[in-house]
């Protein structure tokens, strides 16, 4: 995670730079404007205006910041900003409180849903048309229920999960173990970064995908729909649909990306059937560790590290073909009652999971 913050890093101090030099004009500026008031006579109709203090924009926008802090930042950068922190706790403990309660704000941000607000004091109006925020945070998955309550938060939905283990070994911290200078590395990779953003900013982008390709987006979408409102919960529902937004966007930086090492000035690029299916490939797997998470939030009613779907395990099990006598002693395996069961097979079979060729006999579709 810090790695990826240092892949902004260039764009930051790029910004910082703007700031300090736009600063630096305002207070000439504002100085004149100064003097010229001071000499101004007694009645003399005023005809300078007072100089407009400029915006201080910043890549990075600390998760530790109220509301209004964030809200001002994401203005003054002209409706986007990203939040990328090491622990998740920086934002999970802002968010339990009245003043840094932006968790709304989040949520609409997915969507581009305009951010509005408006306050008494100085008549204060603040309208962000079709924001762009970023979030990247790593964390322990003891962590995640302190930023996200329960299983109904939407802000689970909008978020994508990658969760693993790590092998417990010792690395090598010596000078000699790694020869690679990892500040040299990732400043590179950030100067590649930077001229991404200065590119793409230079050459507007449009994407388009082809008709097997959104067949192919409905289609996974309709799947993933189905197995996790029937494995998982009806809750979860909105994690497949969100997901397929997802899906799309990946398809995007793809393409985008491909644009930019070929060197195309061309603003309409259609996105390749091989980085459709990387995105594609990358989505299932992201389904997959956001249903793990999800079953292990607040709302489940035991709490076990890391415990799998038993209903979608036991789908996985089944054979081709069955009975429903294998069915049931599958069922036993993970906790199963046959009634259960039944009722699971049914379902599947309302689903178009599952055929019935004869009675009493399955086979998966």
């Amino acid at each position: 995670m810090k790695f990826a913050k240092k892949l902004g890093d260039k764009h930051q101090d790029f910004l910082i730079e703007n700031n300090k030099a736009a600063q630096q004009q305002y207070d000439a500026e504002m100085a004149d404007f100064k003097a010229i008031q001071r000499d101004r006579k007694k009645g003399e109709p005023v005809d300078t205006e007072e100089p407009e203090k400029p915006p201080f924009k910043v890549a990075f926008i600390p998760a530790n910041s109220s509301y209004a802090k964030i809200l001002q930042h994401i203005k003054q950068n002209e409706g986007t900003g990203i939040i990328c922190e090491t622990e998740a706790d920086s934002m999970g403990n802002v968010l339990k409180h009245e003043w840094g309660g932006y968790s709304d704000m989040l949520r609409k941000a997915f969507h581009h849903e305009t951010i509005s607000l408006s306050r008494k004091t100085n008549d204060e109006y603040i309208s962000i048309k079709e924001p762009k925020i970023s979030i990247a945070l790593s964390s322990t998955p003891g962590q995640v229920s302190n930023l996200i309550s329960s299983a109904e938060d939407g802000l689970f939905s909008r978020f994508i999960f990658y969760a693993f283990k790590v092998e417990q070994l010792w690395r090598d911290v010596s000078p000699y173990g790694n020869t690679i200078n990892l500040n040299d590395h990732f400043n590179a990779l950030s100067e590649h970064t930077f001229q991404m953003i200065q590119f793409f900013e230079q050459s507007p982008t449009l994407i388009i995908l082809s008709p097997d390709q959104w067949q192919a987006l409905n289609n996974v979408g309709q799947k993933w729909l189905t197995e996790i409102t029937l494995f998982t919960s009806e809750e979860a529902g909105s994690v497949a649909k969100r997901l397929g937004i997802i899906l799309y966007r990946l398809a995007m930086i793809f393409t985008a990306l491909r644009k930019y090492e070929n060197g195309e000035a061309t603003k309409e690029v259609m996105c390749t059937d091989e980085d459709f299916e990387i995105a594609l490939n990358i989505a299932n797997t992201f389904i997959e560790h956001s249903k793990l998470m999800f079953n292990n939030l607040p709302k489940q009613e035991t709490q076990l590290p890391f415990k799998g779907a038993k209903k979608q395990e036991f789908f996985q099990e089944l054979p081709t073909e069955f009975k429903r006598e294998e069915a049931i002693q599958i069922g036993i395996k993970h906790n199963l009652k046959p009634r259960t069961i039944d009722s699971l097979l049914k379902k599947l079979f309302e689903k178009g999971l599952l055929n019935k060729p004869v009675y009493g006999n399955y086979s998966k579709s």
